[in-house]
C-alpha cells in the first residue's frame, strides 16, 4: 500500500487520536449498559464484559495499533467501516 502525503500525515494523527477517544467511550457505555443488566447474574455480566473487551482490543489493535504512513490509507478504511 502506498504512504498518504506529509500534508494528510499531518491531519490524520490528530483525527485518529479523536476516533480512539470515540471508540474507547464506546466501548466503555457498552460495557456500562451490560454492567447495570440486572437481568442477569453478575456472573453473566462479567462474562459478556469479559468477550467484549476481547472483541473490541482486537479490533483497536487492527485499527489504532501501527502508527505509519503507510498503514494510514487502511487505518481510515477501517475507522470508516466501524463509524468513527
Amino acid at each position: 500500500m502506498h504512504d498518504i502525503k506529509e500534508s494528510d500525515w499531518k491531519t490524520f494523527k490528530p483525527l485518529r487520536h479523536e476516533a480512539l477517544e470515540r471508540f474507547c467511550g464506546r466501548v466503555l457505555d457498552e460495557v456500562a449498559q451490560i454492567g447495570s443488566n440486572q437481568t442477569k447474574s453478575t456472573h453473566e455480566r462479567y462474562i459478556a464484559i469479559y468477550q467484549l473487551t476481547g472483541e473490541r482490543d482486537r479490533e483497536i489493535e487492527q485499527i489504532f495499533d501501527t502508527l505509519r504512513r503507510s498503514t494510514a490509507i487502511m487505518q481510515i478504511c477501517l475507522l470508516r467501516v466501524q463509524g468513527s
